[in-house]
């Protein structure tokens, strides 16, 4: 059996710096309606991310009755009560932290597609690297419509040495950008 390659653990200031990249893509963007769109999935992501469940909604980035859609187990969450339930239930479950790094965006007046590798942390010290891909469906206001989430069908695992990073580093470390992406409009 292979033994998956040593990696150093991504810390919580490299996983900022990759969200902090698509926020300074979306204060580029010369359209109103793509800045919304950017701002709110960043935002619903980062309070995803940081175990924020019962914020996911509060600063208007989802339309009324949101869905998230999963390609690769067929899972389909509806609403916002079904979203935030689910977000609890992954972190009562102990599931693993799951943060994008590496991402590209194409805008349509419909919302974006966007490629990344997905970093999934596993409690057995490993790492996940998964090529996704996501469509965020909006409303005119830029708030998410429908999430799909398509991940490759292989990963990469790779064995960490050094600590893993914690929910609280990283809800510490991504504070500051929480609190600016509230502010962009």
């Amino acid at each position: 059996m292979n033994q998956p390659d040593m990696q150093a653990a991504p810390t919580a200031h490299d996983i900022r710096a990759a969200f902090e990249r698509i926020e300074s893509d979306a204060l580029k963007r010369e359209s109103a309606f793509e800045r919304r769109a950017l701002r709110n999935y960043l935002l619903h992501t980062l309070l995803a991310v940081t175990r924020r469940h019962d914020e996911l909604f509060e600063f208007d980035t989802a339309a009324q009755e949101p869905d998230y859609v999963f390609f690769d187990t067929g899972q389909r969450v509806q609403g916002r009560q079904a979203i935030t339930a689910f977000h609890r239930e992954q972190a009562a479950n102990n599931a693993s932290l799951c943060a994008p790094v590496d991402q590209r965006v194409a805008m349509g007046a419909w919302g974006f597609a966007a490629e990344a590798t997905m970093y999934q942390y596993l409690p057995d010290g490993t790492l996940h690297r998964t090529p996704s891909a996501l469509v965020w469906r909006c409303d005119d206001k830029g708030r998410m419509k429908s999430l799909r989430f398509y991940p490759a069908a292989k990963h990469d695992t790779v064995r960490l040495s050094g600590t893993p990073v914690t929910t609280a580093e990283l809800a510490a470390e991504l504070a500051p950008l929480v609190e600016r992406l509230r502010q962009m409009k």
